[in-house]
């Protein structure tokens, strides 16, 4: 009866009562050796059995951390020291070379074996080779690396759709939305609530503000706030078109020659004497010289007004 093969990678099936299974046998041992997910990066003993503390690492392919395909060419013999356990891995910070170590690092790496070395030969090869990905959820307590030079993207074009936690994916926000839109879109920020922006005394730079109604200005009780940091600032209320500080030399002090000491009240003028008349006039003037003096101080010192030239 003549040989079958199997569906898949067809391996030959000599059939009940044939004679010279050495041939399919071999030449089934010579297809799975080629096939790359068995004799790819491969880690055997140089000799078999071993005479030797060396080992050989067949030829493979193998993805590498930006998703393209890497090569590493193979090495008929690869030393191990004797007496030791020793890993085999290459080393994806250094090209993909191939790295003799006590332990597997902590970077980017390809897993190969584990070779125990007895003191002239060696006594094992362990397969490490990591041939799947698992797929469904990331660990709990898995945490992401990424390099310090480059960098890492996270969506290579801005048409591309990301969310998180759930949250429907988009494409990158535009310039116009609302920031806080934009992250619950994102997914990054839950819906409803007041949003509270607190940037811990960093500055706020914006073009329009609109204050919602009943919405107030809390400012502090120590060093205080300024509004406008330069007299050349303009400044404008009520919709009046903004100015810088207002000067000008009617602005400055004025001095109080009245003589006169009233306080707050001031008093019709009386006529039936030309003193009284004068002693009137002088002490109504002082009255509203020092009430404008003291409106000119709180403008002064608020800095509506400079003061002066």
């Amino acid at each position: 009866m003549s040989t079958t093969y199997t569906p898949n990678i067809k391996l030959g099936q000599p059939a009940l009562g044939d004679t010279g299974w050495s041939t399919p046998l071999n030449s089934n041992c010579t297809t799975l050796d080629g096939l790359a997910p068995v004799g790819g990066l491969a880690v055997t003993m140089k000799e078999l059995p071993s005479t030797s503390l060396n080992v050989a690492v067949a030829a493979g392919n193998y993805v590498q951390q930006d998703g393209t395909v890497g090569t590493y060419a193979g090495t008929s013999s690869q030393a191990i020291t004797a007496s030791t356990t020793k890993v085999l891995y290459l080393d994806l910070t250094s090209s993909g070379a191939l790295t003799v170590g006590a332990s597997y690092p902590a970077t980017a790496h390809v897993r190969l074996a584990t070779v125990v070395a007895g003191s002239s030969t060696l006594t094992s090869v362990t397969d490490n080779r990591q041939c799947f990905d698992v797929c469904g959820s990331v660990l709990d307590g898995i945490n992401w690396s990424f390099g310090t030079t480059t960098g890492t993207k996270i969506g290579t074009a801005t048409t591309q759709k990301i969310g998180f936690y759930n949250a429907t994916p988009i494409v990158q926000p535009a310039s116009t939305t609302d920031l806080r839109t934009a992250l619950i879109n994102l997914g990054l920020y839950a819906t409803g609530g007041a949003s509270p922006l607190n940037l811990n005394g960093g500055a706020l730079t914006v073009g329009s503000e609109t204050i919602a109604d009943a919405g107030n200005l809390a400012v502090g009780s120590s060093t205080g706030t300024q509004i406008g940091t330069a007299t050349s600032q303009k400044l404008g209320f009520w919709a009046a078109t903004p100015i810088i500080q207002p000067a000008g030399a009617a602005q400055g002090a004025i001095t109080d020659s009245t003589g006169s000491s009233a306080t707050t009240t001031l008093v019709t003028v009386r006529s039936d004497t030309a003193a009284h008349t004068a002693s009137d006039a002088q002490d109504n003037d002082h009255i509203l010289f020092t009430l404008l003096n003291a409106m000119r101080t709180a403008l002064v010192n608020a800095g509506v007004i400079k003061g002066s030239a």
